[in-house]
């Protein structure tokens, strides 16, 4: 199953929290267990898993994306948006999610992030869910490899 979800931002580097949104895509796929993709189909944008619990770790990632590909650099590419472009390839395009009892497996402190490098734009996510061949759950208590 594929889900396409559009998405509007309003400045030219911006985290925007979308757990809520892919959550509410596989409560709605009724998948039991499985994983999630969820994907950008764009080059100047990325998604992240990153800590939910304080805003200014979010600004803290924005600060240091400037500081590792400033934006006034001069390079050749003549749509004037390089930096978005490696930003992009640096931070990836994809996150892979486990779905167990129909909900995504998060750490506590954990959140999907959608990342602008390039806007204020209007985008879409893609999400794609992949249902265990068994209706086998991932177990209540972690096993540990000794």
């Amino acid at each position: 199953m594929v889900y396409r979800l559009g998405i509007k931002t309003n400045r030219v580097k911006e985290m925007i929290n979308i757990t809520l949104a892919i959550q509410n895509v596989v409560r709605k796929s009724k998948v039991v267990s499985g994983t999630v993709l969820v994907f950008i189909p764009h080059t100047t944008a990325s998604i992240i898993i990153t800590e939910n619990t304080d805003p200014d770790l979010l600004k803290d990632i924005l600060w240091k994306y400037s500081e590792l590909v400033p934006r006034n650099t001069t390079f050749d590419h003549l749509e004037g948006n390089s930096d978005s472009h490696i930003l992009s390839t640096l931070v990836g395009n994809s996150v892979q999610l486990i779905i167990a009892k129909n909900s995504l497996w998060l750490g506590p402190w954990q959140s999907i992030y959608y990342v602008e490098l390039d806007g204020p734009k209007g985008r879409e996510i893609w999400v794609k869910i992949t249902a265990d061949s068994t209706t086998e759950d991932i177990p209540d208590e972690a096993i540990f490899i000794e």
